[in-house]
């Protein structure tokens, strides 16, 4: 079993040792002009991200579904085919918690809240997040804000494996620092990071298959929900900001695309009423209202999305 000192010097190591591993370097050769392989490598990242999830699943609650776990773990790899990830060891977390949010960190690892698949009106909305996490992965925008930063962000990655290693001990104030300190680093992505991951997420979206309107739906949803609610109040817009030129941007994105066919997947609104029932605070209301749908619907699909 790995003691904090063990977890301490292998943080080290990996850290101090960027892309110079020679196996690193035989698998994955830095693109030139590619300035974040200089500051962390995909090995690396890979490590860092795996620790920081076992830290996540310590602390955080989880929604224990098999199938919902399978759906999203389906479509994140479908939509990773299309992305320009190159290591798609990705890794899914599923949070228990009812409010719209979705985060990438390093290594692959995403993270989705239930309240994302049971506020999103279609599918196309959902994944429409979803590709955009992906995007941040994909253009290493953690590796870049670490090279940005230099030997201050390095030391950043450092605190946070060191959080983990404590957090083996169960503390939970080492829990709660290493969380701190990677919502902070997710609130470092800037305007350009947004807009890029933006932009790429909207063509892996619509090249996938699914309705390029569930971008630009989705955000105007999230402007309702902060106008009404407040964006101190949702995660995901303190740490996505939606602005009117973001919305903009992706209706005339929406707009450019022609004659496209997509579908709806009937699993998602069918995964949707489990995580409905899921928050459900009233069971017996829950089945009486089943019930009632059933007698109104008229169609296969009625069956699912009523």
């Amino acid at each position: 079993m790995l003691t904090y000192r063990k977890i301490i010097i292998i943080a080290y190591c990996f850290l101090a040792s960027g892309n110079h591993s020679l196996a690193d370097n035989r698998t994955n050769l830095p693109e030139l002009g590619d300035a974040s392989s200089s500051a962390i490598s995909l090995s690396t990242e890979h490590i860092l991200g795996r620790l920081w999830l076992a830290q996540m699943r310590q602390g955080m609650p989880q929604i224990q579904d098999p199938l919902i776990q399978d759906y999203l773990e389906h479509l994140i790899y479908r939509l990773s085919e299309y992305s320009q990830l190159k290591d798609r060891r990705l890794e899914l977390i599923l949070i228990n918690e009812n409010s719209i949010n979705a985060f990438a960190a390093p290594g692959g690892i995403i993270g989705i809240n239930g309240g994302l698949i049971n506020q999103a009106e279609t599918e196309s909305q959902m994944v429409s997040v979803l590709a955009h996490e992906l995007a941040h992965l994909s253009q290493r925008h953690f590796a870049r804000n670490l090279q940005r930063q230099a030997d201050r962000g390095l030391a950043n990655a450092f605190i946070i494996l060191a959080s983990i290693a404590v957090a083996a001990t169960s503390s939970p104030e080492a829990v709660m620092a290493g969380q701190q300190i990677m919502a902070q680093q997710a609130l470092a992505y800037n305007r350009t990071n947004e807009q890029e991951a933006d932009r790429i997420g909207f063509i892996n979206l619509t090249s996938a298959g699914y309705n390029p309107e569930g971008m630009p739906n989705m955000f105007r949803k999230l402007q309702e929900i902060s106008r009404f609610n407040g964006k101190d109040n949702f995660e995901f817009l303190r740490s996505h900001p939606i602005t009117k030129s973001r919305i903009s941007d992706s209706q005339n994105r929406a707009n450019e695309i022609k004659n496209i066919n997509f579908n709806e997947s009937l699993e998602f609104y069918l995964l949707k009423q489990r995580i409905k029932v899921h928050y459900s605070t009233n069971l017996r209301q829950s089945v009486v209202y089943y019930r009632q749908a059933l007698r109104r619907s008229k169609l296969n699909k009625d069956l699912i999305i009523n």
